[in-house]
Formats: structure tokens, C-alpha cells, sequence
């Protein structure tokens, strides 16, 4: 069955290493440390390096292949429906665009709201 779903893993495969490309394109201009995480008064309360740029889209996209493979391979869910195949093909990839899009924002010193 993972074959039927190959292309949408691929292109959702690539969708979520985009934000690692353009952070290795944006390398030099990225700051030594940027914020990783908010807290809930929307002010940072953790710090990361630039080798988060290259591993956040990494490890979602482990998470990725695993919740994917889960998903349709499991045993007890022979009849899975396409709706939620669909849900977890797409929901990494939308993680992966929101949180570097804030990462970059950040970084960058766009006026964000967090």
C-alpha cells in the first residue's frame, strides 16, 4: 500500500527539507544564535545555533517517514481512510514551512508576534 503513495512522500519529503535548503542558502546572514522555542508570553525561553537550521527539517522528516509508515502499515487499520493517509502526508510538511518561517523571521529581525 505504501506504494500507491509514493509521489505524495516524495513531494512532501521535498516539501519539508525546503526551509533546511534555504537555511544553508542564507547561511552567512543567519545569526550565530536565534531563538528555537517561545514561551507563552511570546518571549524566547530557548536558543539555538545554526546547525538548527539544517537539523529541525531533519528530524521532521523522520517523524515524518515513521508516522507516514505507521499510518499505512498498520494492522488493525487495514480500511485507513484516504482523509487521514492525506492528514498525515501534509501535516509535517506545514509544521516544517510555520516553524522555519518564524525561525527565519526571527532571525532575520522581522516584527513577529510569536
Amino acid at each position: 500500500m505504501l506504494k500507491n503513495y509514493k509521489w505524495k512522500l516524495l513531494i512532501s519529503s521535498i516539501l519539508i527539507l525546503i526551509p533546511m535548503v534555504l537555511g544553508l542558502i542564507f547561511w552567512n546572514q543567519l545569526p550565530a544564535q536565534f531563538p528555537t522555542h517561545f514561551g507563552t508570553d511570546g518571549n524566547p525561553d530557548a536558543w539555538g545555533g545554526k546547525l538548527f537550521v539544517v537539523l529541525l527539517p531533519l528530524i521532521l522528516l523522520v517523524l515524518h517517514w515513521l508516522c507516514v509508515v505507521v499510518t499505512i502499515k498498520d494492522p488493525k487499520n487495514k480500511g485507513q481512510t484516504k482523509k487521514a493517509i492525506g492528514m498525515t502526508m501534509w501535516i509535517m510538511p506545514m509544521l516544517s514551512f510555520v516553524i522555519s518561517a518564524i525561525m527565519y523571521a526571527v532571525a532575520f529581525d522581522i516584527d513577529l508576534n510569536v
